[in-house]
């Protein structure tokens, strides 16, 4: 709440004091002494510069202090050398700062240290700074541009939020050209002590934005932010995200496959897929997304049904097969009203079935009258509108009528223009007149589809998970800590996994040799265990099929040669009949925790990486319902007639595995490689486990 506070005292400053003002042309400090005199901000500014007496013909001060009077936001334009000590002596004035100054965690050792120092600085004063590195922010409401971003976009209900002031920029620039208005525009730069959860959380209370658009290159504290944006998707705010570092490598994990299998971007993108986040792809992307959900209410319903009315039949037959692709969009089956209707206004060569084709000839009159016609269909939920500029299309004059249409209309009404310099004019009217429009269908349509996914999206309550650890599994992992091992003996593992419900198959362990008292069951395999080594087959510790007590002391023998360590054992457990190979695992992210993966195991890991994603906290239901619809829904639905996979079982383990992960902090991951599947009850089985410290 009081960082809340702050940022409220910082984004409605009454008084500003700009330090480094300058009226030199190019520097930064000019720029916003600029910003402040050309867009009419009615607080007070004070400028701060000790070389020169004034600034823009207005009094200059040599520092916050000698201006005399608390100040509301100081931002700092001046090298990153001097930043500390001027916040240092202005913080008797002023607790709010905008560090404009680049130089410091981004610019190597010595500027890593400086941001550090500042961080201890703001902790010690109870200082709210935002940046380093940063451009700023701009309120188009109040005609604030507190940034040097030149310009000001128009007002809306967007903000935008942006770990990149470059991008911010381009953004303000393009966003002008094409009337995407905003409440905010957010520069958060190194996000120092600022970061975008603390921007998210604001922006959530704020009345005047209805979405937020943030691009980040990273996220640091991962529940945080997932807490954040849940809270903001539940109070009503779309949130849509263009996150960088897509194709990195994703940070060294420990060498199993559930490590492999879950890299950061799988991550993120469960993350996203959970909270109801549209994920931009590109920068076109931010744009088709800001005017999609600008104009578009929340669809309640599974599906919308459109008719499309083109002039051109390939278009329309190519928006038809995209729409047949998407998950929340149907193509409209026209009522025989509406189809004997169209075929009384247009010509006998037109299509009257959807898509509509009112032919290339077609004026004014026979889309405002195919419009009109489906606006009364009530199988049609959305009409979207195609245009090629043929020699004699009134290109003007249909986007006027879409405009008109659109103010009055109780169905969805959408554009898309195709074309370049001939329907420039008629894409600006559209722009104007507030109706869904692009410049492709297929990108209009991908973006609608995705906005109403997450919107139909079910936020989860993100609350911390109450578990006791068993007693089995702390007592066992104690051990272990204490004698610095990696990982633990099958045998262990096997209790952990028991005490928690996971049914594991039965071993011997034969170290020592085995007898009569020892009923081992054939066919069986003879395995090395040892909490040192991960992976057993690619050294050839396991060896298969044995079939009988000869073989089975020849394999007993042969693996205490080839691994004559001392911490070794040696186990055999039943061969069991074929079943579905899985991959279950959980791996602690360094930003969200424990994220659980379930994945195609055997020979298809590699060849298909088949995954479901689950980043903790969740429930039973979240479980079945991911497994149910997500990569592996064939395995549990009857696919071809076959039997079903037992559901049930997966979701035991990974409900089991996100227990241990939260009562167990320092276990590190957990690979169950292979987990056999049955299709009968009770009959799956954990064969390999691994438990990481």
């Amino acid at each position: 709440m009081k960082k809340q506070n702050a940022l409220q005292k910082l984004f409605l400053p009454q008084s500003i004091a700009i330090v480094g003002a300058s009226d030199t042309e190019g520097k930064i400090g000019n720029l916003l002494v600029r910003n402040m005199k050309t867009y009419g901000y009615n607080g007070d500014v004070y400028y701060v510069n000790n070389r020169v007496a004034t600034v823009g013909g207005e009094r200059t001060y040599a520092s916050v202090e000698e201006i005399g009077t608390s100040i509301d936001v100081t931002i700092i334009a001046i090298p990153a050398q001097y930043v500390y000590a001027v916040i240092a002596s202005a913080a008797t004035y002023c607790k709010h700062f905008i560090v404009i100054s680049a130089g410091f965690g981004e610019a190597g050792i010595d500027g890593h240290n400086r941001e550090m120092q500042l961080h201890a600085l703001a902790q010690e004063k109870k200082l709210t700074i935002m940046g380093p590195n940063c451009l700023g922010f701009l309120m188009p409401r109040l005609a604030l541009n507190l940034s040097f971003a030149p310009g000001m976009p128009p007002v809306g209900d967007t903000a935008f939020v942006s770990q990149s002031g470059a991008l911010a920029v381009a953004i303000i620039d393009r966003a002008q050209a094409l009337g995407i208005g905003f409440s905010y525009v957010i520069s958060i730069g190194n996000k120092m002590q600022v970061s975008e959860v603390d921007i998210i959380t604001y922006l959530r209370d704020d009345q005047y934005t209805k979405t937020i658009i943030l691009y980040l290159e990273s996220i640091q504290d991962g529940s945080a932010f997932m807490q954040a944006v849940s809270d903001a998707r539940r109070s009503g705010k779309r949130v849509i995200i263009l996150k960088a570092g897509k194709t990195k490598a994703a940070q060294k994990a420990i060498a199993l496959h559930t490590g492999s299998l879950t890299s950061g971007d799988v991550v993120v993108q469960a993350v996203f897929d959970r909270l109801g986040v549209v994920r931009a792809e590109t920068i076109d992307d931010l744009f088709v997304a800001a005017r999609v959900a600008h104009t578009m209410p929340i669809v309640k319903k599974d599906h919308l049904r459109f008719a499309v009315i083109t002039n051109a039949g390939g278009p329309g037959v190519i928006t038809t097969d995209f729409i047949a692709q998407t998950r929340h969009l149907t193509r409209a089956k026209l009522s025989a009203r509406t189809l004997a209707q169209l075929k009384d206004v247009l010509p006998v060569a037109a299509s009257t079935h959807n898509p509509i084709d009112v032919l290339g000839d077609a004026l004014l009159d026979r889309y405002e009258q195919a419009i009109d016609i489906c606006l009364k269909d009530k199988n049609v939920d959305a009409i979207l509108v195609l245009l090629t500029p043929q020699e004699q299309t009134p290109c003007d004059d249909i986007a006027k009528m879409l405009v008109r249409r659109n103010q009055d209309a109780s169905k969805i009404l959408m554009a898309s223009f195709i074309g370049g310099v001939s329907v420039a004019r008629a894409m600006e009217l559209l722009r104007n007149g507030d109706v869904l429009h692009g410049e492709t269908p297929s990108a209009l349509l991908a973006m609608l589809d995705d906005i109403i996914e997450a919107d139909r999206c079910a936020v989860p309550m993100l609350r911390p998970i109450k578990v006791e650890a068993q007693k089995t599994a702390a007592r066992i992992l104690s051990r272990y800590k204490k004698q610095h091992y990696h990982g633990v003996y099958f045998a262990d593992a096997t209790k952990i996994m028991k005490s928690y419900g996971v049914r594991v198959v039965k071993h011997w362990d034969i170290t020592a040799g085995f007898g009569t008292a020892t009923p081992v069951t054939y066919p069986c395999v003879a395995k090395v265990d040892d909490p040192h080594l991960l992976h057993k087959s690619d050294r050839g510790g396991v060896i298969l099929p044995i079939q009988s007590t000869a073989q089975l002391q020849r394999a007993r023998k042969k693996l205490r040669k080839d691994f004559p360590q001392k911490t070794v054992r040696i186990i055999a457990q039943p061969l069991l009949a074929s079943r579905m190979e899985l991959i279950i695992g959980m791996k602690r992210d360094a930003s969200f925790g424990p994220v659980i993966i379930v994945g195609l195991g055997g020979i298809y890991t590699e060849i298909f990486h088949k995954t479901d994603v689950f980043v903790t906290p969740f429930g039973v239901r979240d479980v079945k319902k991911r497994l149910q619809q997500g990569a592996l829904a064939f395995l549990f639905d009857g696919t071809r007639g076959q039997t079903p996979y037992d559901l049930s079982a997966v979701v035991n383990v990974v409900m089991a595995l996100q227990q241990i992960s939260v009562a167990c902090d320092d276990v590190r991951a957990i690979d169950i490689n292979p987990y056999l599947l049955s299709q009968k009850p009770d009959k799956s089985f954990a064969v390999d486990i691994k438990i990481i410290f």
